[in-house]
């Protein structure tokens, strides 16, 4: 049987993927795509291609366009899942993972990492805001000295940390919004102490100095910075180990945020005033849209039982997210798949049908 033109290309682009020529193996899946015809395994490999290149955005459209072509493949719902992880949704990616594993696919560690980020590990993002000063400080404090201007808040100030923990390593996550790689510095002192240095969008810098809980192994470890977060993948020298806790309790970590600001105060600035005001700024602030949609899930689903989780990623998935019901009687014996109900104004499509 003669090899037609897409299988060709298709053929040549996954040598190329295999030798991490990511650009060489896209053009080639995409010119496969383009000559067709389109399966499922064209579109769940060049999902696999855009998630290395990291467009994470494409990722997920190509495993959706899989998806529509064969919905009963476990690979097109996992590569969905990590796209969503990726892009920060949660939620919605754990249930991807939740079809994958139904379907046959072995991705209990990413449904662990999205339980353990649905459990109030995801921050919500806000922009950097200066707060006016309040009072007008009288002439002879003028005289004897420079005003204090009102600490402006920074991104820096606001990333939150978490970590988690498996039998093979240990990950520090820094949520942060459009880091880029090059202003990351993640360096190993010893097999048990790393320090991290960011530069932030704004200008203001992360900087941290981590004696961990236990020891790893520093050239094992890797680093990674998408565009909502900065991951450090740290691999343990004692596997099966348990972490507690990230650092070592008898350690006194140098942790500090400076930010680059000229400032003619010659007081010392108090960092725990100022952690609470970005605590206090962070609950004035309401996300909208999908963020607050998003934000409702995730705080919902950290403080659901088993059955409520269970509850609430069958609906909405096999309900195409239609439905969202924290009822698990009454999810567990019911078909959504054969009542799905459209929003108003539109039509229900079963697109393997």
């Amino acid at each position: 049987m003669e090899t037609s033109s897409s299988e060709l290309a298709f053929s040549q682009a996954n040598s190329l993927f295999v030798d991490e020529d990511y650009q060489g193996s896209l053009a080639l899946y995409t010119q496969a795509i383009n000559i067709g015809p389109a399966t499922a395994q064209y579109y769940s490999k060049r999902s696999a291609n855009y998630f290395k290149l990291g467009q994470y955005n494409k990722a997920l459209q190509d495993a959706n366009s899989g998806i529509e072509l064969t919905p009963e493949d476990p690979m097109l719902y996992q590569r969905k899942g990590m796209a969503l992880y990726q892009l920060g949704q949660i939620l919605t990616a754990s249930s991807a993972f939740a079809e994958a594993k139904a379907l046959g696919a072995t991705v209990d560690g990413w449904i662990s990492k999205c339980e353990a980020e649905s459990e109030g590990l995801v921050a919500n993002f806000v922009e950097s805001a200066a707060e006016k000063p309040k009072n007008v400080p009288k002439a002879s404090e003028e005289r004897n000295e420079v005003a204090s201007p009102v600490p402006v808040l920074t991104l820096a100030d606001k990333v939150r940390e978490s970590f988690y923990d498996n039998q093979e390593s240990v990950t520090i996550t820094f949520y942060a919004k459009n880091v880029k790689k090059s202003d990351v510095n993640v360096q190993f002192i010893d097999n048990q102490t790393v320090d991290v240095k960011a530069t932030l969008p704004d200008g203001s810098i992360l900087e941290k100095s981590i004696t961990l809980f236990s020891t790893v192994v520093s050239n094992k470890s890797n680093v990674d910075v998408t565009p909502y977060k900065i991951s450090i993948v740290l691999q343990k020298q004692l596997p099966g180990l348990k972490w507690d806790r990230l650092r070592d309790s008898e350690s006194t970590s140098y942790e500090e945020v400076i930010s680059h600001y000229p400032s003619s105060s010659k007081k010392k600035q108090d960092w725990g005033s100022l952690e609470k005001e970005v605590a206090k700024e962070e609950e004035k602030e309401k996300p909208e849209g999908d963020q607050a949609l998003n934000q409702l899930f995730q705080q919902i689903y950290s403080n659901a039982s088993d059955e409520t989780k269970r509850a609430m990623i069958k609906s909405y998935q096999t309900s195409g997210g239609t439905v969202l019901s924290t009822n698990w009687d009454e999810v567990k014996s019911k078909n959504y798949e054969e009542s799905v109900e459209a929003p108003a104004g539109m039509e229900v499509r079963h697109w393997n049908k």
